[in-house]
């Protein structure tokens, strides 16, 4: 940070973001490109384009702002909304004092990111209201990301309600910005979405208590004059908004992250603090930037520094094999044969515990099923271990069934108004996490379960959304959605703390919590129930904007629709496993399938954790999906090449590379697959500068596969490996 007359400017790596003070106002003097040094006293009105402007009122309404409230005269979106101890819903806050602290300054109940730089601290205050707002700006010495959030504490005598409270704004110049989400639904999340925000405002927001199948927290926003993008995310897991607002008038846009004020308010009493989660923002000069600095992100300073870079394992899960139906027989047949395959981790899935033999009860008794699995559950998993694998367990902690014994003692543990019948959904109602007794319940529960079978890896499920928001242990409804989140935090917290060397993933009904909130705790989560490759690319293209391979859970599965081919070639980019009964599998398949495990295992590292490139969009026109991965140094890479519509009477499709050494010579080879022509296995060598630069050919990918189905799933794939040679 640099300081000079009355101008703040706080750089990362390539960007600056400078504020100016003027008459207790403080403006946003310039967010974007890295500027070497401050502007001179006599143009800072040049830069607030203010300092001719009358009243404050009007400066509001003017000048580019950090912050915003109820009764500033702005007539838009705000930051803070309150309703103050008199009654009266305007505020007043003006800037008092900043200051700057080594490290970042860490929250007691949310996640935020890690290995911070510094932090710059800006203090605001309304005296009348005996209101305090700091703002928190935190910078990373390898990251252009700037971690933003807030702080309101009630200094004064009375309850202030808060009605809104976003953790970031940021105002810029113009309008028309080209706002990219990411959008879906089960089984089909983050898809992207392009919106031209030319007047009004735009909004995605999550209502359920999760945060991201419907709408991802993460957005871009493409400059309309084509001079960069920004891009935001939020270090949360509960519900959501982000606001777009475009101001014709003053030729200005401004953009709000944070909770979602849907069903909230919160009572903030005397000396009482409420902090925000963390949100993030980024100016990078291209969607490949903001890609590869997200991606840098999440690796060094949202997941845990024990897993950040740490290979994940190669997995089979019984759940698509064998659903319920299982046996302890069944479960070592699968694992004898996991492990003649190459497989390294044995995960069981739903079925193990209380007498669940459907979705319609036992979630909540969390004791082993000792009918169905022949014994004890850690029993299984010793027997299992024995086989070389490691051990995997499925729980969904979050849940409880009517039919539980858990519900039977404690039916007050379920969300249930009193009155109401509650909403059922996969028969399952949710549990009530705001309430201290679960959540030690929880502790205690799952922890046992960990212990008693010494899991080397937890998939965490939470398959609905919550509807009747109620708890019994406290009387503001309207903090409940928050409440929740902030419960679940110290549930995985306790965890995490008691078995630091369990890999944990998320899963909520497929990718509905695929946020930067749970990686923090955990670092991989299930991307999407849909495993059939063609579909997987959209969701993974869309998932790879913001969050890196590593993260992303991406399994082989039997659908019958498409080859096994071209099913890992689609899965192999990430955390990578197999979801199906390989007792099943014909000889040759299985053949197929230990040629994959050979081919992941040998480049595991580079496809988790090697800079990631888009090439052709599986959103663009052309519909062919194409990316490349290389490694730090550059010696080698994988590029992935897709078609999915097969044109009759048409030359070879032609692909480009990118990132690659232009002054190295490389040589290349496609992955030999099952389904090939003999003839068509195409090798060779290639300069760096060619292949950034040229168009290549890799044949007819549709026709010179020998298992194209009739009626299959239209998709053909090739994985392709580079290596520098000279």
């Amino acid at each position: 940070m640099r300081e000079k007359f009355n101008v703040v400017k706080l750089d990362t790596t390539n960007t600056s973001l400078v504020f100016a003070v003027n008459d207790g106002n403080l403006g946003i003097a310039h967010y974007g490109k890295k500027i070497t040094d401050l502007p001179q006293s006599d143009s800072l009105d040049m830069f607030l384009l203010n300092g001719q402007w009358g009243a404050s009122v009007d400066r509001f309404n003017i000048t580019k702002m950090s912050y915003s409230f109820v009764g500033d005269g702005n007539m838009r979106e705000s930051l803070v909304s309150v309703i103050n101890s008199d009654g009266t819903y305007t505020s007043r806050f003006v800037y008092k004092k900043h200051s700057l602290v080594n490290g970042g300054i860490p929250l007691d109940d949310l996640p935020c990111a890690r290995n911070a730089e510094k932090t710059l601290i800006v203090e605001l205050a309304d005296d009348y209201a005996n209101l305090t707002l700091k703002q928190y700006y935190t910078v990373f010495k390898d990251s252009d990301i700037i971690a933003v959030r807030q702080e309101l504490t009630n200094n004064g005598k009375g309850n202030v309600t808060v009605l809104r409270l976003m953790s970031l704004q940021l105002d810029v110049s113009g309008t028309s910005y080209n706002c990219v989400s990411f959008n879906g639904a089960w089984a089909r999340e983050r898809y992207r979405k392009d919106t031209a925000v030319t007047a009004g405002t735009w909004m995605i927001q999550s209502m359920g208590g999760q945060s991201s199948a419907i709408m991802n927290p993460f957005f871009m926003a493409k400059n309309p004059d084509g001079n960069g993008v920004y891009a935001f995310n939020l270090i949360y897991s509960g519900n959501h908004k982000e606001i777009v607002e475009a101001c014709n008038d003053i030729n200005s846009t401004r953009f709000l992250v944070g909770i979602n004020d849907y069903c909230f308010n919160l009572t903030l009493k005397a000396g009482e603090t409420f902090a925000t989660p963390q949100a993030v923002m980024l100016f990078a000069d291209s969607e490949q930037s903001v890609t590869s600095e997200m991606h840098n992100f999440v690796n060094n300073h949202i997941v845990d520094p024990k897993f950040a870079y740490k290979d994940r394992p190669l997995l089979l899960n019984n759940w698509e094999g064998t659903h319920f139906s299982f046996t302890e027989e069944k479960l070592l047949e699968l694992a004898d044969k996991a492990a003649e395959l190459g497989v390294e981790l044995f995960v069981l899935d739903d079925g193990w515990f209380g007498h669940r033999d459907n979705d319609a009860s036992s979630l909540g008794d969390w004791y082993d099923y000792k009918e169905k699995l022949n014994g004890s559950l850690g029993k299984l998993a010793d027997k299992i271990r024995a086989k070389g694998l490691h051990f995997g367990i499925w729980v969904e902690p979050e849940m409880i069934s009517e039919d539980s014994d858990l519900f039977r003692n404690h039916p007050e543990y379920a969300m249930i108004v009193p009155g109401r019948e509650p909403i059922r959904r996969r028969n399952q109602l949710v549990l009530d996490l705001v309430n201290k007794d679960v959540q030690d319940y929880l502790i205690k529960e799952i922890g046992d379960v960990i212990e008693r079978c010494k899991a080397y890896y937890v998939k965490w499920d939470c398959n609905r959304h919550i509807s009747d928001i109620y708890s019994a242990t406290f009387e503001n409804t309207g903090e409940y959605f928050h409440r929740y989140v902030l419960g679940l935090y110290r549930v995985i917290s306790a965890l995490k703390k008691r078995f630091p060397d369990v890999l944990f993933e998320s899963c909520s009904a497929g990718g509905n919590r695929f946020d930067l909130g749970m990686l923090y705790y955990m670092p991989q989560t299930w991307c999407s129930d849909m495993t059939e490759p063609r579909h997987r690319l959209s969701i993974q293209e869309g998932t790879l904007y913001a969050y890196p391979q590593s993260a992303i859970g991406a399994h082989v599965s039997a659908c019958q629709n498409s080859s096994f081919e071209s099913k890992f070639n689609v899965a192999c980019l990430g955390a990578f496993g197999y979801e199906l009964d390989a007792t099943k599998c014909t000889q040759e398949e299985l053949e197929i399938i230990k040629k994959q495990i050979v081919f992941y295992k040998q480049h595991r590292h580079l496809l988790q954790f090697g800079k990631y490139y888009r090439l052709k969009s599986i959103f663009g026109r052309e519909r062919k999906s194409s990316w490349i991965i290389i490694s730090e140094d550059k010696s080698e890479a994988i590029a992935f090449l897709a078609e999915t519509d097969e044109l009759i009477n048409s030359v070879p499709s032609e692909w480009r590379f990118t990132g690659l050494d232009d002054n190295a010579l490389y040589s290349f080879e496609v992955r030999p697959q099952n389904n090939f022509k003999s003839d068509v296995i195409a090798s060779g060598t290639a300069g760096g500068d060619a292949l950034n630069n040229c168009e290549f050919s890799f044949g007819k990918l549709f026709s010179d596969e020998t298992d194209r189905q009739p009626y299959g799933t239209p998709l053909a794939t090739r994985l392709i490996y580079f290596k520098r040679i000279d």
